[in-house]
């Protein structure tokens, strides 16, 4: 091997390096190409516990942060009862007792 073979393969090393830690930074960064998902984004299909019921409207936990919720159209819920987040009506959040399925469920502007 001379010099001049031993410098190229430096060089490439180099290169492959730089190339490598790009990529692999580049790939960290944006793995499927979703932003974060915050705000109400970052709600809807969540499951939330019935907290307590009022008269129109009841409140909710989801993720220690209580919320007031629309009950469903024609249905009562109860304290400790299950729902499922379906959007945002105004302040209070429109919920269901049925999760939604995954597909219907907007994970950020890419989808």
């Amino acid at each position: 091997m001379n010099i001049t073979e031993v410098l190229i393969a430096i060089i490439a090393l180099i290169i492959g390096i730089f190339i490598g830690g790009w990529g692999t930074r580049m790939y960290m960064r944006h793995p499927f190409r979703h932003g974060p998902v915050t705000g109400i984004e970052g709600l809807v299909g969540k499951e939330a516990v019935v907290t307590r019921v009022r008269e129109g409207f009841a409140e909710v936990t989801i993720d220690s942060q209580i919320w007031a919720v629309i009950p469903p159209e024609g249905d009562t819920l109860a304290v400790g009862q299950k729902v499922y987040v379906r959007g945002l009506n105004g302040n209070r959040l429109d919920v269901s007792r049925e999760p939604l399925p995954k597909n219907k469920i907007s994970r950020g502007r890419f989808t």
